[in-house]
């Protein structure tokens, strides 16, 4: 799977029983394998049962940096499954996925049983326009979007809240900046964020560690009780 950008929980019911599963947005850097890698989990076990390639070639959509479960739905077909919000850059598209969706299954934007563009968001109106992309986190129509500084701010991070999405075009709701970094790590990269259910205690995992070579590159994970919502 390589590198993994971000996480989205889901879980049904199998021949009765109830499973649980992650659904991973991973980046490969080979583009045919770039996929969303579907893991079942059981305690600490889990294993992958599912990998959907994203669409290549001329298709923008070829690296998602985040994900985020917007809840079951239909699919073009009738299939049962989930719905998730995806994003590459500041660009959000939908994809719902059936629970039994074949492995190996190659993601399109040129039928109405996968990707769909679903609205963009503008930084340029903000102080982080040029801070780096990472994951997000979807609830109750607003996105939890976060975003690094990148080399040049190694330990800078900000959450943005945008309301209203289905409106097409969010409005920012709000910001918070985040740097819990320690001095002795070069970098403190928040790469993904959430909300447990029914929770305001906001949670993140990180990437810490130094540049060229990566020696001592830890993950942290992390709450923050400040409630952002």
């Amino acid at each position: 799977m390589k590198h993994a950008n971000d996480m989205a929980l889901a879980s049904y019911k199998v021949n009765g029983v109830d499973c649980y599963f992650m659904y991973v947005v991973a980046y490969d850097g080979n583009v045919p394998q770039n996929a969303i890698v579907k893991l079942q989990y059981s305690g600490t076990n889990y294993w992958e049962v599912g990998r959907y390639y994203y669409p290549g070639g001329a298709d923008s959509y070829t690296v998602y940096s985040g994900i985020s479960n917007m809840g079951s739905e239909k699919d073009a077909y009738g299939n049962d499954g989930f719905k998730f919000l995806l994003k590459v850059g500041d660009v959000f598209s939908t994809v719902v996925i059936p629970y039994g969706q074949g492995n190996g299954t190659t993601l399109s934007k040129t039928t109405n049983k996968f990707v769909k563009d679903a609205f963009s968001i503008d930084r340029n109106l903000t102080n982080y326009a040029n801070y780096i992309s990472q994951g997000l986190h979807y609830e109750a129509d607003k996105i939890y979007v976060n975003y690094w500084g990148g080399s040049s701010k190694p330990h800078a991070n900000v959450i943005l809240v945008y309301k209203n999405i289905g409106s097409g075009s969010p409005p920012l709701d709000k910001s918070r900046e985040i740097d819990k970094g320690s001095s002795s790590n070069v970098k403190f990269e928040i790469e993904s964020c959430g909300f447990p259910k029914n929770q305001n205690v906001f949670w993140f995992n990180t990437t810490e560690g130094n540049y060229n070579p990566y020696e001592n590159v830890n993950g942290g994970i992390y709450t923050d009780s400040q409630n952002i919502k």
